[in-house]
């Protein structure tokens, strides 16, 4: 696989995940999330990222939330299941999990806190890769994990099979710039700035993430001229 496998662009934001007071999901709740997303024209949505508090739930929970949360979705949008875990035969049950509920492919992160060596982290991804035929997002999260991948470890991890996409949040603007023109050909790269900067290198054809800042910025200035036809 690669970045030609999938489609996926624009923005793709990690949702929270909605509880009732007693802890259990609140179904309803997020249903009418997920429809509000779709509705204001997200190009996806991220299940059990860290702001859907992946770390807080039980394997059968997150598994529930892939199901319910693609039923709700019904294909209308892309579709990541967050996957992150500690070992790999625990993020190998989250991705079948993913799998099983039909989603687009699973966000995953190098097993947060335990500060893994560079072979472990390779050897970590292709174990996951191996075990399922869901498409993968490597997300590189420095501030959880401790670790931030460098480009000649974020290239190797994408010639791994299922790689296809790398949301890069490394602190370092020129290391992000780095990967963007280096690995444009292999992955789909995500977290551009949403800024001036990243609008530009948008314009340049570098990035998958800030489509949709492009279709504003073309739909304001069709309005201000009177002109409904977007270039």
């Amino acid at each position: 696989m690669n970045r030609n496998d999938i489609n996926w662009q624009g923005y793709i934001p990690a949702i929270t995940t909605p509880f009732d007071r007693d802890g259990a999901f609140n179904l309803k709740s997020l249903a009418a999330m997920l429809e509000w997303y779709v509705a204001n024209g997200m190009h996806g949505v991220v299940l059990a990222g860290t702001s859907g508090e992946w770390f807080s739930m039980t394997e059968e929970e997150r598994a529930a939330l892939f199901v319910e949360g693609g039923r709700a979705v019904n294909g209308r949008v892309t579709v990541l299941g967050g996957c992150n875990a500690f070992t790999a035969q625990n993020a190998i049950k989250n991705a079948r999990a993913a799998e099983r509920a039909r989603l687009d492919g699973i966000l995953l992160t190098p097993p947060p806190y335990l500060v893994p060596s560079r072979a472990e982290i390779v050897q970590f991804y292709k174990d996951v890769s191996a075990a399922t035929d869901i498409p993968i997002c490597v997300y590189n999260w420095p501030r959880g994990c401790i670790v931030d991948l460098d480009i000649d470890l974020l290239e190797e991890l994408s010639d791994i099979d299922k790689v296809v996409a790398i949301k890069n949040s490394t602190s370092s603007l020129a290391l992000f710039l780095e990967g963007a023109y280096r690995l444009r050909d292999k992955v789909r790269y995500f977290n551009m700035p949403t800024t001036e900067l990243g609008v530009d290198l948008t314009m340049l054809g570098i990035g998958d993430g800030l489509e949709r800042i492009l279709e504003l910025i073309g739909k304001a200035k069709c309005d201000q001229v009177g002109n409904p036809t977007l270039r």
